[in-house]
């Protein structure tokens, strides 16, 4: 079952205003230039802000805040700078919806009914629907209007996109070459490992035996005894054992999470201790890293172009949404 970070995702950014009664209208907080961590409002006024007289409701941004929080984005202690960052987003998404409907724009109906749907479809029942919203802090009604929001801004981002024209090669090729790690550049390491398979769990308790013999080879290991002796000896992946325990070079998220961490967190030489994996239980020697280069230019032109047209599409909008800041009439409250 989907979560409502999930949901999150989906949508980008949160609701742009809560239904409900209206409050009485707050003056601006005169510490808006002050400490972004500063505390927050107590209680917090229903309106963060107002954009041209729109109001972006506070409950929409601990929504979104709450989201960033999640991710750890933020710590729990920084609250009030997520709070700030979440209506960072919405003041710029608003300007943006704003200028959509001025160029009279409108959403893109059957994709927004796609994306509903795709939210939608794992949950048959209207209250399992309802309750799947509410964990978000949405219902219904915001949903909507949150997706026909981020479809709506989705257009004005499409007819700003085709008035750019195509890269220069100059620029794919700076791009390239200011980018290797995203066309497979990067450290990779040489490592010899002892590996003690677990067996699958078959009673009540994990079995200890495996651990216990890794605990043992990495006490001869720090004892002086050769590794790649031991690794003959004791390691249970037969291949590299012939070999001394040696394996082929690999690069970041080719294994898993720990015996990657502690492999890169080694110097060349270093023994790491006992590492519990679901692959099994590894003791890793690092001899040496090295630089991958980047897939050829030609390989990769495809991706690269893309890539830099993506970039040229993200600086016209935020100097678009720069433009309409600077002529929009904006209140803020938190």
């Amino acid at each position: 079952m989907r979560s409502p970070r999930h949901l999150a995702l989906v949508l980008g950014a949160v609701l742009t205003a809560c239904s409900g009664p209206k409050a009485a209208v707050p003056t601006p907080d005169p510490g808006a230039s002050a400490d972004p961590n500063r505390a927050l409002p107590d209680p917090l006024p229903e309106v963060a802000a107002r954009v041209n007289g729109h109001p972006i409701s506070s409950a929409s941004v601990a929504v979104l805040a709450h989201q960033y929080l999640l991710a750890k984005a933020f710590s729990t202690k920084q609250k009030p700078l997520a709070m700030r960052k979440a209506l960072e987003r919405l003041l710029d998404r608003e300007l943006l919806v704003q200028e959509a409907l001025a160029r009279n724009l409108k959403a893109d109906e059957r994709g927004l009914q796609r994306a509903y749907d795709a939210v939608r479809v794992p949950y048959k029942e209207d209250q399992a629907w309802r309750d799947y919203l509410a964990g978000a802090g949405l219902d219904e009604a915001t949903f909507l209007a949150e997706l026909r929001s981020q479809f709506t801004v989705n257009a004005l981002t499409q007819q700003e996109a085709q008035k750019l024209s195509p890269p220069t090669e100059d620029e794919l090729r700076a791009y390239y070459a200011g980018h290797p790690l995203e066309f497979g550049a990067g450290e990779r390491l040489r490592v010899s490992q002892l590996l003690f398979k677990t067996p699958e769990k078959t009673g009540p308790r994990p079995s200890l035996e495996p651990l216990r013999r890794a605990q043992e080879a990495l006490a001869r290991i720090r004892k002086g005894e050769d590794f790649a002796k031991v690794a003959r000896e004791v390691s249970e992946d037969r291949e590299s054992a012939a070999k001394g325990g040696e394996i082929p070079i690999f690069g970041k998220g080719e294994k898993p999470e720990a015996y990657e961490k502690a492999a890169f967190a080694l110097e060349d030489g270093g023994v790491s201790d006992v590492i519990t994996t679901k692959a099994g239980i590894f003791i890793l020697k690092r001899h040496q890293v090295t630089m991958a280069p980047p897939a050829p230019f030609e390989q990769v032109l495809e991706q690269v172009g893309r890539l830099v047209f993506q970039e040229r599409v993200q600086r016209t909008m935020e100097a678009l949404v720069a433009s309409l800041k600077a002529k929009a009439r904006i209140e803020t409250f938190l």
